[in-house]
């Protein structure tokens, strides 16, 4: 497991995805690292429905099982799990940031703002 977790103070990490800031790299180094355990992915969240929402939505015993979350998150989203929480986050120069999002955007056929 990875060092953050092992920390005997803190029981979950989350990651706060920003696009277009090193996000995609470091999923994968999460994925990793942190391969066995218990996570919620964002990505696979219900379409009509809030992270919070589907959260709050799970027993006490489903959220204690939780301890990672990974992608594009509010800040608040710790209030639904158990035990005390880390967040991640990369940030990049906001010129450069929006220079590589108007890219993304541009020439990503399966995102939804396409074409710009």
């Amino acid at each position: 497991m990875g060092a953050i977790l092992q920390q005997p103070d803190i029981n979950n990490l989350v990651f706060l995805h920003i696009p277009k800031c090193a996000g995609s790299t470091f999923l994968f180094i999460l994925n990793h690292q942190y391969k066995k355990l218990p996570r919620f992915d964002v990505a696979q969240t219900a379409p009509n429905k809030s992270n919070e929402q589907l959260l709050s939505e799970l027993s006490e015993v489903e959220r204690e099982k939780i301890h990672l979350i990974r992608g594009h998150v509010l800040f608040k989203i710790h209030k639904h799990l158990i035990g005390t929480t880390k967040y991640i986050t990369f940030l990049r120069h906001p010129v450069s940031r929006v220079v590589s999002l108007y890219h993304f955007m541009k020439n990503t056929p399966q995102n939804r703002l396409y074409p710009v």
